[in-house]
């Protein structure tokens, strides 16, 4: 289906900006390969963006309109996600950092997790699947970490959060590096990842969760029509 085909490009698209960013940032910034263990913090983020590229590609296999409709929802609910994960990371990056707050992260977590499920939810109820589900579910988590990667790989090339404030941060002064700027690059790159690894991981399991749940609570029969 000609639908099925757009989704696959434009994720894919996203998938493929992703590694551009990588390519360039480490080429532009030749000192981070000095740094120990540079090269697991660049190959990593690689790793977890091919997993998401698979991922669509199978997603997006075969004409099936139950796959259509449910990715479409999906779509909906993973963008919604990524602008949740994309607000939590300015407050974390400006002003004042309340975003690094551990109940502030908590909820914007747990509130994503649950779109995720709810994803999975609502589709296995409409179509009586949980493998659908279950796909849905891992659809809008991709979507929504590709979303929250690609403002933070961005933010990366402005030096976002400031060279200043990497300094103070214990993670850096036992890290052993010596090179702000090359552990702020190694930093978002491992976020990215983490959040990469989350989206496909924690996405299909919540969108067990919610399938299993909506196949166990399937949609109540339409009232029957009377005849002519």
């Amino acid at each position: 289906m000609p639908r099925l085909l757009s989704f696959r490009r434009v994720l894919l698209f996203g998938v493929a900006l992703n590694l551009c960013f990588i390519v360039v940032r480490v080429w532009s910034y030749r000192p981070l390969w000095a740094m120990p263990g540079a090269f697991r913090f660049v190959v990593e983020p690689v790793i977890g963006l091919a997993g998401c590229g698979l991922f669509v590609v199978a997603a997006t296999a075969g004409k099936q309109r139950e796959r259509l409709d449910g990715l479409r929802l999906a779509t909906a609910w993973g963008m919604a996600g990524g602008v949740l994960l994309v607000v939590h990371m300015a407050l974390e990056n400006f002003e004042r950092h309340v975003g690094e707050n551990a109940g502030i992260t908590l909820a914007f977590m747990v509130t994503t997790f649950l779109l995720w499920a709810v994803t999975g939810f609502v589709v296995a109820r409409n179509t009586a699947s949980i493998l659908l589900g279950c796909r849905a579910g891992c659809w809008s988590a991709v979507i929504s970490v590709l979303v929250a990667v690609t403002f933070g790989f961005v933010l990366m090339f402005f030096d976002v959060p400031s060279l200043d404030y990497v300094a103070i941060w214990p993670e850096f002064k036992q890290s052993g590096w010596t090179d702000v700027q090359a552990f702020a690059i190694a930093n978002t790159l491992g976020a990215g990842f983490s959040h990469l690894l989350a989206g496909l991981v924690l996405g299909s399991l919540f969108g067990v969760i919610g399938g299993s749940l909506g196949r166990l609570w399937p949609r109540s029969p339409g009232p029957k029509q009377s005849a002519p």
